[in-house]
This record gives structure tokens, sequence and C-alpha cells, in this order.
């Protein structure tokens, strides 16, 4: 995927702006550590106090994110009270997971065995869940912060760090999806 960014130079006097094509920046997996690094557990309450109040909402979104991909791809019809229910335990289960900078090895276990393959909706097999998590990553990592970022602050120190610990973690997250 590519993004599009306007660039302006001078040529003959005049100001031309012409289109730029700039890689999405993906998140990069990383290996498990034994802990996060201290400035991305000193981000973990300024994340919280970003994105703590609007878990409901993520849910839903995440939730809604997946069933929109299912249904282009397979079914037509609504998805049956217990597949919504268990998909919403998921995603609010990973969402606050990150949210407490969770990356210990049940953790880590739940999303892949669990969490990863309800969400994507593809059975038991951690193997299918891969691909489609890939994207719900990025999804939450979008929205989480568009949610720190949602207002203009003096001091832009507290969304640096709130971000540096989203994507810290999630990293891991992803990093562990990649060795199933």
């Amino acid at each position: 995927m590519r993004t599009i960014s306007r660039i302006s130079s001078q040529v003959g006097g005049k100001s031309e702006s012409r289109p730029e094509a700039r890689p999405f920046i993906w998140l990069k997996p990383v290996a498990l550590p034994d802990s996060l690094a201290a400035d991305a557990a000193q981000g973990l309450e300024a994340l919280n106090s970003y994105v703590g109040d609007s878990v409901p909402q993520l849910m839903r979104s995440l939730v809604q994110h997946s069933l929109v991909s299912d249904q282009d791809k397979t079914r037509s019809q609504a998805p049956s009270a217990s597949v919504l229910n268990r998909r919403r335990r998921s995603a609010r289960l990973w969402i606050n997971s990150v949210l407490a900078g969770s990356i210990d090895a049940n953790t880590i276990n739940a999303l892949v065995m669990t969490w990863g393959p309800q969400l994507a909706g593809t059975g038991p097999n951690p193997k299918r869940a891969v691909a489609r998590m890939r994207g719900f990553v990025e999804f939450l990592r979008g929205n989480m912060t568009a949610l720190i970022c949602a207002e203009a602050e003096e001091n832009l120190v507290p969304q640096a760090k709130a971000i540096c610990a989203l994507e810290a973690v999630l990293a891991v997250h992803l990093g562990a999806l990649r060795r199933v």
C-alpha cells in the first residue's frame, strides 16, 4: 500500500505541486521480550488516559471490521448472537491486554490460540487467523492512535509516550502471531 503526499518545488519561478508516492509504514513484528522497554512502560499510563474510556467503541468497531471483511468473502446474512458475543469478548480482552501492556506468556497464548481465531472467524486453527490478524493489528493501531491524537495539546510528550507504548505492545503481539 502506498500513500500519496504533495511535494512543492520551484520550477522556472513558478511554484509547482506534484504527488509523491511513499510507502505506508507497517508495524514491524518484535520477538517476545522479558518485559516492555522502560520508555514504553512509562507510556502505558498515558495510553490508558487517552484510550481507556473508549474501549466499548473500539471493541464494537473492531468486531464490525471483522464482520465486514467476513461478509465480503463468504456470507451476506447477519451473524448469529453467539458469533457476535465471542468476537466481542475476544476484542474486549485483547484491547484491555494492550492497554495493560500485557506481553506475558498467558496473554500471548490467549491471543494466538483464542482471541485471534475468534476475531478472524477461522475456527480453532491459529495458522489460518494470522493473515487476517495482521489487518486487525493495524486497524486497532490506527484507531487507538486517532484517539490519542484527537485533541491538540501544548505538550506532545504524553501523546508520544502513549503511541510508543501502543506500538511496543502491538509489535510484540504481532511478532507472536507471526511465529505461529
